[in-house]
């Protein structure tokens, strides 16, 4: 019969068709891994890197000179705070050691070295000339200097040799001080100088608390009558507020910066 006929030749399309589907295929799995992508880390020009890198090495060493010279007597930070806020001279001289002093002028060149570079962050807003923020130490050593000798001859002027002496290590310890929140905000604008506007804001925040207490100290040393409340704003003006000006134009001149 024909329909018979027509109906085994379909059944044996199906079953060939089923013996085609379970045939196993020969599938290969292969893992495949994506590359991640890199940071984005900071971009500098053609000179940038070697000034990038000494101005590193150089935070590194002070660090690590700090470290080594704080380990060994833990009293340091102490004795820098007393000589911050304390206005009489020291009963015991043992006291002030040659390795206190010491310390206090190494974190002193630490204070200088993040100052400049802070000062060239706050200038440039964020800038990545790292030859500029060079220039800016540079200028921020010349003002811790100048600053020495001018508190030294002033108080020797309007006072005695002792209390020109307790003047200017207040203004050391002022400095050592505020140079422990400046120097990690220093590393943070070298190594992100795009992004550290805050810490900026930080740094110098810290030194003009230091600042002011050290200023505290001054008033209560030298103005004792109401009448030095006009020395104190000639004092204001010409030792605190005059420098600064100076020290932000010379840096501005050279590093070519117009605020």
């Amino acid at each position: 019969m024909a329909v018979a006929r027509d109906t085994i030749t379909l059944d044996s399309a199906l079953q060939d068709t089923l013996t085609i589907d379970t045939t196993p295929r020969d599938t290969s799995y292969v893992i495949v891994m994506d590359v991640p992508e890199s940071p984005q880390l900071p971009t500098y020009h053609h000179g940038e890197e070697r000034a990038t890198s000494w101005l590193l090495l150089a935070l590194l060493a002070l660090f690590v000179t700090v470290a080594v010279r704080y380990r060994k007597n833990s009293k340091y930070i102490s004795a820098i705070f007393k000589e911050l806020t304390n206005v009489r001279e020291r009963g015991n001289m043992l006291d002030n050691t040659v390795r206190e002093v010491s310390f206090m002028m190494i974190l002193n060149f630490v204070w200088a070295l993040s100052a400049g570079i802070l000062l060239y962050g706050a200038i440039s807003g964020g800038g990545e000339d790292m030859v500029g923020a060079g220039m800016c130490v540079g200028c921020a050593l010349v003002y811790e200097i100048a600053m020495t000798a001018a508190y030294l001859i002033c108080g020797n002027v309007f006072s005695d040799a002792r209390h020109a002496r307790l003047w200017v290590r207040g203004f050391w310890a002022a400095q050592s001080l505020s140079a422990a929140v400046m120097f990690p905000m220093a590393v943070l604008l070298v190594c992100y100088p795009g992004n550290a506007a805050w810490g900026v804001a930080i740094g110098w925040i810290g030194y003009l608390i230091a600042k002011i207490l050290y200023i505290w100290k001054g008033f209560r040393i030298f103005f004792t009558q109401m009448s030095s409340w006009v020395l104190f704003l000639y004092y204001l003006c010409s030792l605190e507020i005059v420098p600064v000006v100076i020290t932000l134009y010379t840096a501005c001149r050279l590093t070519g910066i117009t605020l």
